[in-house]
């Protein structure tokens, strides 16, 4: 299993979930089985928006579309980002 966590600014963050959301079905077809997007209370459009993959071959290939990219600043209004970074599970599970 592998994750992405990305931190990103948006011009504006309805327009940002609007985009996002119409990319839903694409990050699924490309592995995608897990998306939450948390935004800082001090300024709601920082977004953290953490994914989880089916591999990190599948999370990097999303992520680093250049078709994607474009998307993100011309229709969902990022700003600033997204600075991506992956991770990958480790054998050891703790609860606490």
């Amino acid at each position: 299993m592998a994750h992405s966590i990305a931190r990103a600014k948006v011009k504006d963050y309805d327009q940002f979930a609007k985009a996002f959301a119409a990319k839903a079905e694409a990050r699924k077809a490309k592995g995608c089985e897990r998306v939450s997007i948390y935004r800082d209370p001090a300024d709601r459009n920082s977004l953290l928006i953490y994914m989880k993959w089916a591999t990190l071959d599948a999370a990097k290939a999303f992520m680093g579309n250049p078709e994607l990219k474009q998307y993100q600043k011309d229709v969902a209004g990022v700003v600033d980002g997204p600075h991506v970074t992956f991770y990958e599970d480790t054998d050891v599970t703790r609860t606490n």
